[in-house]
Parts: structure tokens; C-alpha cells; sequence
């Protein structure tokens, strides 16, 4: 349900946690994809930072 993370008025700055037993390539770049989509939308002023 990360996707609806922060999205409410009372909790706007809700937090992901992503547990997995171990660190795979492809979730450490879905990680680093969100964090430069994210990059992205704050430069926009779609976040708040």
C-alpha cells in the first residue's frame, strides 16, 4: 500500500518501510527510481520536502 503513503491530511508525511530478507538489484533500483521520481515532483512543487 506504499502508494497511498502520506496521502492523508492528518499524515501527510507518511513513511514506507520495504522489508525483504535480503537486498535484490532490482528493488535497490525501484528504490532509487522512486527517490529520483520523487526528486522530480518536489522541483515541480507537487511535494513538500
Amino acid at each position: 500500500m506504499a502508494g497511498r503513503a502520506g496521502r492523508s491530511k492528518d499524515d501527510p508525511a507518511g513513511k514506507v518501510v520495504f522489508a525483504a530478507p535480503q537486498r535484490t538489484r532490482s528493488q535497490r533500483s525501484a528504490v532509487n527510481q522512486i527517490k529520483r521520481m520523487n526528486r522530480i515532483a518536489a522541483k515541480g512543487g507537487y511535494l513538500k520536502v
